[in-house]
């Protein structure tokens, strides 16, 4: 997500910025929920703890119109850190276009709601979108999560129109049964109508920026939610 600003320019994507100001990704007749937690599995608003998401993740699929679709990009990884004391989660994210590694630091703040966190979106207006830890691919309490499922949603702040909806496929592992599990959790937690187009991703022959992620992730979220 928030990809765009760092490279349409150098890729000529002005089609992307298009579909993004007139806000696509989603159905306009829908419209983003008040409480992003009505996505949220059970066992996410219980258990939820932002140091279990602390690892390498690879975007197996997603619906984000900031992301252009291969051929022309792929190969999307976040690699993600909890701040020591909890409060926010950095998000090294890169994907690559024409062979070119891009770098965008992401980063969120915990909510008062477990599994909903607040993303510094400062291509949106408002600044700020909510992101919902959907599913977490595991029911041990404690145990790091071997797959996100993450959905985020943005109205406009004045007019109340949708702006942006995107879901991110994030695993461990570039593997089929992944995606299946994270496909059929969508589908089990209301997303469906969201997901149309989802963008499969292939893993097979990527190569990653090389150097420590974390060097360069943000070190906080954003000051405050919307």
């Amino acid at each position: 997500m928030a990809l765009r600003a760092l490279f349409a320019l150098e890729l000529g994507l002005g089609l992307f910025w298009l579909g993004l100001s007139l806000g696509l990704g989603s159905d306009p007749k829908m419209t983003c929920p008040d409480d992003m937690s009505v996505y949220v599995d059970p066992f996410v608003e219980e258990y939820f703890a932002p140091e279990l998401m602390d690892g390498t993740y690879y975007e197996l699929a997603y619906h984000d119109y900031t992301q252009p679709p291969p051929p022309l990009c792929g190969c999307q990884r976040s690699v993600k850190a909890a701040s020591e004391d909890g409060l926010s989660i950095s998000d090294a994210f890169s994907i690559k276009c024409k062979g070119k590694d891009y770098k965008a630091p992401l980063f969120f703040n915990v909510s008062d709601t477990n599994g909903v966190l607040w993303g510094k979106c400062e291509w949106l207006p408002g600044g700020v979108c909510p992101d919902a830890v959907v599913d977490v691919g595991t029911r041990e309490p404690g145990a790091h999560y071997p797959w996100v499922l993450e959905f985020q949603c943005a109205n406009h702040p004045k007019t109340g129109n949708i702006i942006f909806a995107g879901i991110n496929f994030y695993s461990r592992e570039a593997t089929p049964e992944a995606f299946e599990a994270m496909l059929a959790s969508a589908g089990k937690h209301g997303l469906g109508p969201w997901m149309d187009p989802l963008t499969r991703l292939d893993h097979s022959e990527c190569t990653y920026p090389e150097g420590d992620a974390e060097a360069w992730a943000p070190e906080a979220g954003p000051s405050a939610e919307a």
